[in-house]
């Protein structure tokens, strides 16, 4: 048994800042706004709504009037002005900006405040501000003042000296992966003439700088900011910067014992600056669970002295989950952990003040988006927070920060946009480098022989080193070139007019050492054995973006991946022995952009370069890495725009960004990676359950309210929006839902109990084009949870099992129910979930009556399992007994079956079918309590007491156990789970 938790690792805590010089601190948890007031230890809380989907919150202070105000920043670019303390809307504007270019779920962040102005990131590139009082107007928009432009992306900025306008930009050094620091004077880029006088200033500042980029004060440690005095200090591991009216650089002094904890490793992030009686009051917390604090006068250059006070002796709580530290007034500190909530301490009096827990989550259903892949890499959960504030998470594993590797970073200055680059004697040469050709320049040989339009259509290096290359001519005619000669492999003409080429190739190994050539026309794609047809295959559309042949013949053989531009991965596999390419498996992004492919090439220690199972399919923001032999893939942002990514040999890759710098990295091969995740959260609305749809990247949530309104609705999970939804007319709630298989290809069948027993139907909605329309209604005697389907044989077991087929009515345009049997007794109101076990058998789980196989040959149940039976401990605590979810799994040890079709197919398949025989060992999965409850089943069991009302199945053979009550389960493939719990979200995989 293995558990797996499905989170960041970031704390519900968004934003933390204190004011009045640390006597209050501001703190917000999701919609939650906590003030905490050091002088009497009191804690006051307000609700924000707006803060559910707001892109950006901050505190900021008026000076005239002196006042404090909180911001919320929403998504639509609308601004909410709040009071603070009473936390009272004071201000509605509206960002004046053009809406396309910025999207405020990505690139706008809060950088840094000054008296008068806010200072924000908008495309990541430029640094604007807001006037503060401004936002205070009558004025319905509220402008920003374009600071400074630059070419790399702006990681964070500081106001050094905001009367002079001058900042401190911190971009990222992709080889080193850490900050690199540049002073700009603002003004001067404002104002060309007049600025001799700030060239003084700006070199101090930047000698300053300097010294702690050079590392004579060690390693960067944090970077920490006041508003009043404006103040910013960045704190190295040997020393601190502070820039003021003036520039100050101090340097450590400390015992043996505070040396060995002022390290980069043994820090909490969240040192803290307040301006106390006897100056600026510095302090940190390291994981040994010391407070590490100085005293700064600025009036009295010194080094530094720094004490340190332990505070393990009476918070007596595992400091290796504090995930930020801040020191407060009146000798307070706050502690944000990862498992206790906000700790406020007192450490002069050495005792706990205050422990504000986290609101914690409530999963209650929870999909995997894997297309097909072993491994689950994307998840959407849904859930609440409380009765009235539901959320939709979406998790997803992207690849660790030590995969990829950059090595060298270069811009070459161009003043035309590169849209190509090859590899020569000469290194790197790019399109607009050679003069005159850039419009009809096709190819750049290894000997920098060029290839240009309309002589060549499509050309292809063949190897990075020596000159052997592909071409398809002006004749439609196929040559491979090797140095000075040149072979004629085929005429292409009677094809395709060629308009469109994409072209991939690899060459052999063995005796053979044949060379494969895959070609498309954006349509059709051939492949070609020393040139010969061997293969083609037609797709519908005629929308090919790339293709990529590869050589896994150590794994998967020979294979053709294809990309389109809806966003779309198709992989075939190519058969030697029936010459054919069929499709293995079909992956949508859910992006619908276009997306490009780029060869992994592997070299091992000592030998030769092999082809590896894995490629690179990337759009310009985002690259996921394939490996077929492992059936998954991760997805890595990486921090640059990409235009083009090519192999360079020995394991390199040189990526050309959008602002036109090349880009090499390493990659490491491992796939190892961590849980990302965004949310969605919704006042009033709770999701309770979510089926997928046709298309992977829209799924379908039902929700409902505190006062029985329910509605579907159809989200993108990449938008992380709603695209439409349709709310009952009735009130009650929506007991169960399905997504119909064929021949029902667009319908989704729900399961409604209405608040009157005259409301309760099964409804039909079909989902076309992301509109959602009712088509059909059937009025039922109760309602319940459990829907299942059978071919065209849909059962809908409650207090009556019912049986049907749905059948078109073209006149009306809607689906009318056909009964395939009368309605006969069920297993009562309180069944949750059902699988055909055989055409004659069906199988339910009742939350009052436990397991039911009903026999609808003869209309009965042929064997029943009471709680008792299955769950012993448990028989006297029906409250645990609650949203029971039964899945039916098949121990798949001795079958290949789940490892070729995938979950997708293998949900089709009926389980616990009698006529498979001996190999498989059958298994029930019920989610009881704080514990999953495995039993072993077997045909036998109930094929043979077709005469027993009453069976008791075995005792469990597993029981595992959960930290919290667990709501429901998903199977995700033959032995794992995901698993949905009131505190967590997991996938658990069973050991057999």
């Amino acid at each position: 048994m293995q558990h797996e938790t499905l989170e960041s690792g970031s704390p519900p805590i968004s934003y933390l800042k204190d004011l009045k010089n640390g006597n209050e601190v501001l703190i917000v948890e999701g919609d939650i706004v906590h003030l905490y007031r050091t002088k009497d230890s009191s804690f006051d809380t307000s609700r924000v709504t707006e803060l559910k989907n707001s892109a950006l919150h901050l505190s900021f202070r008026l000076v005239n009037p002196k006042s404090d105000f909180f911001l919320v920043l929403a998504f639509d670019l609308s601004i909410t002005v709040f009071d603070i303390p009473g936390f009272k809307k004071v201000a509605k504007k509206r960002l004046k900006i053009n809406e396309q270019d910025v999207d405020p779920r990505k690139t706008l962040r809060f950088l840094d405040s000054d008296s008068e102005q806010l200072y924000f990131s908008l495309s990541e590139k430029q640094l604007v501000s807001i006037n503060k009082s401004d936002l205070l107007s009558e004025s319905p928009f509220a402008k920003f003042i374009s600071v400074h432009d630059t070419p790399y992306r702006i990681e964070n900025a500081f106001c050094l000296n905001p009367n002079k306008g001058f900042f401190c930009l911190a971009k990222r050094d992709l080889i080193q992966n850490v900050l690199a620091f540049e002073v700009i004077h603002a003004n001067t880029f404002r104002h060309r003439n007049n600025h001799s006088r700030y060239d003084r200033l700006l070199q101090e500042y930047t000698a300053a700088m300097d010294c702690g980029s050079s590392g004579e004060l060690g390693t960067l440690v944090e970077m920490i900011t006041l508003e009043v005095p404006k103040t910013v200090v960045f704190l190295f591991s040997r020393g601190v910067i502070i820039f003021n009216n003036k520039v100050c650089v101090f340097e450590n002094k400390y015992d043996e014992n505070t040396r060995e904890s002022l390290c980069l490793d043994g820090l909490i992030p969240g040192a803290s600056l307040y301006q106390g009686e006897e100056g600026l009051r510095l302090s940190i917390l390291s994981t040994k669970g010391e407070t590490i604090s100085t005293t700064i006068d600025l009036r009295k250059p010194k080094s530094l002295q720094w004490n340190s006070v332990t505070l393990n002796s009476f918070l007596k709580k595992p400091l290796d989950s504090m995930l930020c530290y801040k020191c407060l007034g009146h000798g307070q500190i706050l502690l944000i952990s990862k498992r206790e909530g906000m700790v406020f301490a007192d450490y002069q009096k050495e005792r706990i003040l205050y422990i504000s827990r986290y609101k914690r989550p409530t999963y209650l259903d929870a999909l995997p988006l894997d297309f097909g892949f072993a491994q689950v890499t994307t998840v959407v959960a849904c859930g609440g927070y409380n009765s009235t504030l539901g959320f939709v998470s979406f998790f997803q594993k992207s690849v660790s920060a030590n995969t990829f590797k950059v090595i060298e970073f270069k811009h070459f200055g161009t003043t035309r946009a590169i849209r190509d680059f090859w590899f020569t004697t000469k290194g790197i040469v790019s399109a607009s480098s050679i003069r005159g050709s850039d419009k009809f320049l096709l190819h750049v040989s290894f000997h920098n022989k060029t290839l240009t339009r309309p002589s060549t259509r499509c050309a292809l290096q063949l190897k990075n080193v020596g000159d052997e290359y592909i071409i398809l001519d002006n004749e439609l005619d196929l040559y491979l070139v090797k140095g000075k000669t040149t072979f004629k492999l085929a005429s292409m003409a009677k094809f395709s007019s060629w308009n469109v080429c994409y072209m991939s190739a690899f060459q052999g190994s063995g005796s053979s050492s044949s060379l494969f050539i895959a070609i498309s026309d954006g349509k059709d794609v051939y492949m070609l054995e020393n040139g010969v047809i061997v293969a083609e295959y037609s797709f519908e559309d005629a929308n090919i973006n790339d293709i990529c042949l590869k050589d896994c013949s150590s794994s998967k053989g020979t294979v053709l991946i294809v990309t389109n531009r809806a966003g779309c991965v198709t992989i075939l596999n190519f058969s030697f022995e029936t010459h054919s390419l069929s499709i293995s498996l079909q992956v949508c992004l859910g992006e619908n952009r276009a997306f490009r492919l780029c060869d992994i090439k592997m070299v091992e220690s000592g030998t030769t370069e092999h082809q590896d199972s894995a490629f690179f399919v990337y759009s310009s923001s985002k690259v996921f890495v394939f490996n077929l032999s492992r059936r998954c893939f991760y997805k890595w942002i990486p921090k640059f725009d990409i235009k083009l990514i090519k192999y360079q040999g020995n394991s390199k890759y040189v990526v050309l960004t959008m602002d036109d710098s090349f880009v090499t990295l390493t990659y490491s091969g491992a796939l190892s990676a961590e849980w990302t995740t965004e949310e969605l959260v919704s006042k009033d609305w709770v999701y309770t359950k979510m089926v997928q749809l046709r298309n992977p990247r829209y799924i379908l949530l039902a929700s409902q309210t505190t006062n029985f309104k329910s509605k579907v609705s159809i989200f993108d999970t990449e938008s992380l929006n709603t695209i439409d939804e349709y709310i009952l007319p009735d009130q009650g709630v929506i007991k169960g839902v399905i997504t119909l298989e064929k021949p029902y290809a667009q319908e989704i069948l729900i399961s409604f109990a209405g608040c009157s027993p005259e409301s309760d139907c099964l409804l039909v909605l079909s989902a076309l084009r992301n509109k959602l329309f009712k088509s059909g209604t059937y009025k039922t005697r109760g309602a319940s949870a459990a829907l299942t389907q059978r071919g065209e044989t849909i059962a809908c077991l409650g207090t009556t099992v019912l049986l049907f087929k749905l059948q078109r009515c073209l006149k009306k345009r809607v689906w009318d129910f056909k009964l395939l049997m009368r309605p006969f007794e069920g297993s009562g109101p309180w069944s949750v979930d059902c699988a055909f076990v055989s055409e004659e058998i069906l199988c339910v789980l009742d939350r009052a009556k436990g397991i039911c196989f009903f026999d609808l040959a003869t209309k009965t149940p042929s064997l029943k399992c009471s709680i008792q039976s299955l769950a012993p401990d448990f028989a006297n605590d029906r409250g645990h007994f609650d949203l029971l979810f039964s899945t039916l799994i098949e121990d798949t040890k001795q079958s290949e079956f789940y490892k070729i079709n995938g979950p997708r197919t293998a949900k089709i398949r009926p389980l616990l079918d009698p006529i498979e025989k001996t190999a498989r060992q059958l298994s029930i999965v019920v989610a009881c309590g704080s514990q999953l409850l495995v039993y072993p089943c077997h045909p036998r069991y109930f094929k043979n007491s077709q005469n027993h009302s009453k069976c008791k199945l075995p005792c469990a053979s597993g029981r595992i156990p959960f930290e919290d009550v667990v709501m429901s389960t998903r199977r995700t493939d033959a032995n794992q789970f995901l698993v949905c719990t009131t505190g967590r979200l997991l996938i658990t995989s069973l050991n057999t």
